[in-house]
């Protein structure tokens, strides 16, 4: 059961690879991350059904990172991470974008869960 979820998945990332462009590119290497990277054989099955090198990433050494955050389930996060501090963006210069809410109080309040409960069942 799990080899035919991960061939329906190797084969969706080679479907997509093919359309960006990357379909014939030798020696480009797939980088797998996230914490379903850390399955056994993983790497190994993924390039067999790419048939390019693949391999697991893990997130570069950064200054604090606990050793138990140093996974493939964090690599993706110290990525986005050394992405925003690359160009850092001042909050306060973003500018005040209002958000208007409105509170609601007796039969406003009835109707909008109303509406909510028939919209979900």
């Amino acid at each position: 059961m799990i080899t035919g979820q991960l061939g329906r998945l190797t084969d969706e990332i080679s479907r997509v690879l093919k359309s960006m462009g990357f379909a014939g590119a030798r020696g480009q290497q797939v980088v797998l991350t996230g914490g379903g990277a850390e399955l056994a054989g993983l790497a190994d099955f993924a390039q067999g059904a790419l048939g390019r090198p693949v391999r697991i990433g893990r997130p570069q050494a950064l200054k604090g990172l606990p050793d138990a955050h140093a996974t493939p389930g964090f690599s993706t996060l110290a990525g986005l991470v050394l992405y925003a501090s690359a160009d850092p963006v001042d909050i306060r210069s973003v500018g005040a974008n209002h958000q208007q809410t409105t509170r609601y109080s007796g039969i406003g309040l009835v109707n909008r869960v109303f509406h909510a409960l028939k919209e979900y069942f």
